[in-house]
């Protein structure tokens, strides 16, 4: 794709795909220029580049000129902030505040600034406050999204605090740990 272009496939049985030129973004939206029109409320994909695809909905269609002014609206799992980071390591998850609070076993699926997308078995209340912990940190975190998958549901925790651990820590044993905060 050129630079200031992508392309578009509507996620229907036609597969249309449409070469758009990137008009403006806006947070959650961006307006394309295309050559046909695309229903709204269609579903769409917009690959940028190779490796960076993005899943939405066709929020209007207006026609301008000879051209038809597209304004996707990307779906809030896809909406990035910050550059998130493939990572594939256990954790364990305490799903809520509490004392007696069980600790889940689950798998950390990416990292970024203030995220960590994380595979859990069980539905977790949005906006929930939780704590995910790992070898090297503790999380105190909120649930922003619980989404089913195939194994589990897909989960992003905003992050809200993060304490480092001392050396040779046991992340399962209830013992005291030496920790520096971060900013």
């Amino acid at each position: 794709m050129n630079p200031g272009h992508v392309l578009l496939t509507v996620q229907d049985e036609s597969k249309q795909q449409l070469a758009c030129q990137i008009k403006r973004v806006i947070p959650g939206e961006v307006h394309f220029l295309a050559g046909e029109p695309v229903l709204q409320g269609s579903v769409a994909e917009a690959e940028f580049d190779e490796g960076c695809r993005v899943k939405g909905r066709i929020a209007g269609c207006l026609k301008t000129g000879g051209q038809y002014l597209l304004s996707f609206h990307c779906d809030r799992s896809e909406r990035r902030q910050e550059q998130r980071f493939a990572v594939n390591q256990p954790g364990w998850l305490l799903p809520s505040l509490q004392p007696d609070a069980p600790q889940v076993a689950v798998r950390l699926r990416d990292v970024s600034r203030n995220g960590v997308g994380v595979d859990v078995p069980d539905l977790l209340p949005m906006q929930s406050a939780v704590v995910l912990k790992t070898t090297e940190c503790f999380i105190f975190g909120t649930v922003q999204y619980c989404t089913p998958d195939e194994f589990g549901f897909k989960t992003g925790i905003r992050i809200d605090e993060i304490f480092f651990r001392g050396q040779d820590f046991d992340p399962q044993a209830e013992h005291p740990f030496a920790a520096r905060r971060i900013q």
